[in-house]
């Protein structure tokens, strides 16, 4: 009974930090939201056209291409609409800022 009662400890545990997580998690959501309301316009349109590239890429590489097509593709694109910096390295500085 024991035994028991200390595997209900662990699964209680298990919840409650869980929980913890999805607080800080929610924590953070309201902070970006935050931050993003309180964005310029070309700030908010710089986030948009980043979201965008990296959404590309993960429906490119699902398609078949690699993750370096994906990008060279996603960065030939950028290029021709003359976002300023647009890069193979720059779009995988985005993806890992995405990836946290």
């Amino acid at each position: 009974m024991r035994e028991r009662g200390s595997l209900h400890a662990l699964g209680m545990q298990g919840a409650v930090e869980q929980l913890v997580q999805a607080h800080h998690t929610l924590d953070s959501l309201a902070s970006a939201r935050a931050a993003l309301e309180s964005a310029s316009q070309a700030r908010k349109d710089e986030a948009h056209t980043r979201l965008h590239a990296v959404l590309s890429i993960d429906a490119l590489c699902g398609t078949g291409a690699t993750l370096m097509q994906a990008r060279g593709l996603v960065a030939a694109q950028l290029q021709q609409q003359s976002v300023k910096g647009a890069s193979v390295a720059t779009l995988a500085r985005w993806q890992a800022m995405v990836d946290g």
